[in-house]
């Protein structure tokens, strides 16, 4: 059953609670048409009455949501009794007025508030000053069922932002509170050549928010059977976000950004800006790892040879996009370890080709500390700084260094925004002391990157060379690691060319193309790499063919073909969504062929695989996977038979979040969550992610919010108590990044009834008339035929009903609802047939 919110007894009286606040005569009510008593109707005659008092409204600035506010109502008697908005601080800043200097309107004296009069309305506390009148061609309207302030102001006397910018006063810091996230994975082998084997390994990222300060640590705990455990800190820092200058300071174990130089870890302290803070039209990148498991196999990434994530993937393609942050650059390595051991592994580039800005905007980049790598015995110190700024619509500047006791390095370089596309050009240079007993090392490396949207085709085509001056040429890594003494055998390139270009054909369908070439120095054999492939849809069918080959100067070239096919199938109601799918591989001279079908059920909080597998000279595998996210986190089963082995594993991620009213367990949870908070509202479902509800402690999480956007937090009543009332089913908020913000929705917790009224001499009550509960708070209004709807009610008490300001134009009804009477209860409501008596 829908809960909710009746807000009126019957429809012809929903016109009493519409509220306009734009200038208009009085409405005229006959109350000779309202049979019964002497009722006083001249609250609705008065256009746009509220009843004063304070209302948590969202507000809209024409036609846009910017935020939420305490707003006081209070009525005017000097404009007909109207009731006005009082102007607050708050209230004018997220409307964002321009200043009266900033005007300059010919002929016309505007009277906007200055900045230093705004602690003067805080001052005028007893004092409610209308909103219009503190602002010229300001309207306003009140939805008051949906508590919602809806303001109109002419654009000229607004400051103007970029298209999706959100006020930074209206960024939420959140609450004082902590949580853990953990993910738990158990794995079983078992091979009738080989035995038995299983491991576990967990991973865990935890974090306590005071404030803007946010401590963060991510650890990890690998359990081999027979071999024991090891546990694993990989960072531990804290974090503040600084709106000011939008801009992040970190300070313990974290990694440079990899803007300019490759991404190392780091122990000291990092200020750097946040693009996250800019609206969307003035941001790109994310990364995102994709790839195919042949089986049901064990994601691994790692970057520098730390392992930053793990995971276990059913048979298919995966899509891997909740990494911790680890910088904007520097290659991941990929391991996908497959049910029968067999491994493939792959680089991710991660870093952009063109830094064009927008004019005038600037990004940065300072670290202060020591090199963080477990293999190199020396810990070096270093700093690390760069600049790059927008300095007109068609060129970038960039420039940076890196400066240690045995290294030092810079990087210049310029982009430029062409009719023939963006262009990057840049060099680096070099110096580094391998030891005490050697000389210098020196060298240089430049780049060119090229990338072009040919908008009558709508082809997209990159490039990028790279050229290295000599052997001598080290980065900071490889410059450490050769002054401890450690020679991993590098192999230094001497040029590298990548090429890609993506084609569309027509609707569902395109066309795409890469390609790398890499030149070593001392002889080593190149490598080139090529990739193409064409996908074409036709309703819910969907093809793809896909061919790569890899080239090595001693080696037999290694050739991979491929064939996929998918058909979505949509189950009743969107309630299920189903996929089958037929994969045709060939390399390594061997064939494979894989059917499966995947599905999503209970609105996608279920999802399940099943897939079988013929691998020329292995024979047949069939596999399996179950996936189940409820509101306390996410359980995941995987398991494989072949004719000489079979595997499983068991996953369950989750978090735990601390607040000062308990604890509440949720999904796993990334960078920002949202704490809801709905006194007696268990059951009911939050509308933004799958899976989730309210517990019995009046909470549920969200586990991802979008950092300096705007969030929707909106709560579906079904499956809560009868009982309980919504006052607000909708919410708005905007969290700085890695807060924790809680988001309370009001409750109404009693029975709700019709009641079904009449004076004790068999009249009914009179239309109109003013229904308050015991604490004197108005509840309803009688409607035709003296029929009342009111919610929270005990389970016995007295209600008050009032048709005029006399004393002797009211009468009491007394109630008894609940467990053990008799009256008629449908949906949650009951029936009541009540006497107002003296």
């Amino acid at each position: 059953m829908n809960k909710y919110t009746y807000h009126i007894s019957t429809i012809p009286f929903i016109f009493l609670c519409q509220t306009s606040f734009a200038e208009s005569p009085l409405n005229e009510f006959d109350s000779n048409f309202f049979v019964g008593s002497n009722v006083s109707l001249d609250r609705f005659q008065k256009p746009g009455a509220v009843e004063p008092g304070d209302y948590e409204m969202s507000i809209n600035l024409n036609g846009k949501y910017i935020g939420n506010s305490l707003l006081k109502i209070e009525e005017n008697n000097h404009i007909n009794g109207q009731s006005v908005v009082c102007a607050n601080p708050t209230l004018i800043l997220m409307l964002g007025i321009r200043a009266s200097n900033e005007i300059n309107e010919k002929n016309a004296e505007i009277d906007i508030i200055e900045n230093n009069e705004i602690d003067t309305l805080n001052n005028k506390k007893e004092i409610c000053i209308d909103l219009k009148k503190e602002i010229p061609y300001l309207n306003y309207n009140i939805n008051l069922p949906e508590l919602t302030l809806n303001v109109n102001i002419p654009q000229v006397y607004l400051n103007l932002s970029a298209q999706g910018a959100t006020d930074s006063n209206l960024w939420e810091d959140g609450i004082n509170a902590g949580f853990i996230n953990y993910n738990l994975n158990y794995n079983e082998n078992k091979n009738d050549g080989y035995g038995k084997n299983s491991n576990f390994f967990s991973m865990f990222n935890f974090g306590f928010n005071v404030g803007l300060w946010q401590f963060r640590n991510n650890s990890n705990f690998n359990y081999l059977n027979g071999k024991g455990g090891t546990w694993n800190t990989l960072n531990s820092y804290v974090q503040r976000p600084i709106s000011s200058i939008r801009s992040n300071l970190i300070l313990g174990e974290s990694n440079t950004l990899g803007q300019y130089f490759d991404s190392v870890n780091f122990l000291g302290v990092q200020l750097s800006s946040d693009d996250r803070m800019l609206p969307h039209s003035l941001q790109g990148f994310a990364p995102t790892v994709r790839g195919i498991a042949q089986s049901n196999s064990i994601v691994e990434i790692r970057q520098q040879g730390n392992l930053l994530y793990k995971t276990n993937v059913p048979q298919g393609p995966f899509v891997i996009n909740d990494l911790y942050p680890t910088g904007y650059g520097g290659e991941l390595d990929v391991s996908v370890i497959g049910a029968d051991g067999q491994t493939q592994t792959y680089q991710v580039p991660y870093s952009s080709i063109s830094q064009l800005l927008r004019p005038g905007l600037s990004r940065y980049s300072v670290t202060v500390g020591e090199l963080r790598n477990d293999t190199i015995n020396s810990k070096p110190k270093f700093v690390q700084a760069w600049y790059s700024k927008g300095l007109s619509n068609s060129l970038t500047g960039y420039i940076g260094v890196q400066l240690a006791e045995h290294f030092q390095s810079s990087v210049t370089g310029v982009a430029f925004n062409t009719a023939l596309g963006a262009i990057s050009l840049d060099v680096t240079n070099s110096i580094a002391k391998i030891n005490e007993n050697q000389d210098k090392k020196t060298g240089w490396s430049a780049k060119i990157a090229h990338s072009k949207l040919i908008q009558t085709t709508n082809t997209y085509f990159a490039l990028s060379a790279y050229r290295f001056s000599s052997e001598d040429y080290y980065n900071f890594s490889e410059a450490s690691y050769l002054n401890s003494g450690l020679n991993l055998g590098f192999a230094n390139r001497k040029d590298r060319f990548e090429v890609s270009l993506n084609q569309p054909i027509w609707a569902k369908s395109s066309l795409y193309l890469s390609g790398s070439k890499v030149n070593y120095w001392n002889g080593r054999e190149s490598e080139t790499y090529y990739q193409g492939g064409y996908n074409f849809g036709y309703k819910d069918i969907n093809f793809g063919i896909n061919v790569s080959r890899v080239e090595r100067d001693s080696f037999e070239s290694e050739n991979v073909y491929s064939f996929v096919m998918n058909i979505a199938i949509q189950g009743k109601r969107n309630r299920s969504i189903n996929n089958l799918s037929a994969n045709y591989s060939h390399s390594h001279n061997r064939s494979q062929i894989i059917t499966g079908m995947t599905g999503a059920v209970n609105d996608g909080s279920l999802t399940y695989s099943l897939a079988d597998s013929y691998i020329e000279h292995q024979g047949n595998i069939i596999s399996g996977s179950l996936t189940n996210k409820y509101s306390q986190g996410q359980a995941v089963l995987l398991a494989s038979k072949a004719k000489d082995y079979h595997q499983y594993s068991l996953g369950v991620s989750g978090s735990v979040v601390a607040h000062s009213k308990g604890i509440t367990l949720g999904q796993y949870s990334t960078d920002s969550l949202i704490l809801v908070e709905a006194d007696k509202a268990k059951g009911a479902k939050l509308a933004n992610v799958s899976g989730v509800s309210i517990d019995r402690f009046g909470y549920g999480v969200i586990p991802y919010a979008n950092p300096y956007r705007i969030n929707d937090v909106t709560i579906n009543p079904q499956g809560m108590s009868d009982s309980t009332e919504l006052k607000v089913h909708s919410k708005k908020v905007i969290p700085y990044s890695g807060a924790i913000v809680k988001v309370k929705f009001d409750t109404v917790v009693g029975h709700k009834a019709f009641i079904y009224s009449e004076k004790i001499d068999g009249q009914h009550l009179p239309v109109g008339a003013i229904v308050k509960n015991e604490d004197g708070k108005e509840i309803g209004i009688v409607g035709q035929n003296g029929v009342i709807y009111v919610s929270g009610l005990n389970d016995q008490g007295k209600l008050k009903v009032e048709w005029s300001n006399l004393s002797e134009d009211s009468c009491l009804i007394p109630y008894h609802v609940g467990e053990g009477t008799l009256y008629e209860k449908k949906n949650g409501i009951y029936k009541l047939p009540l006497t107002c008596v003296k």
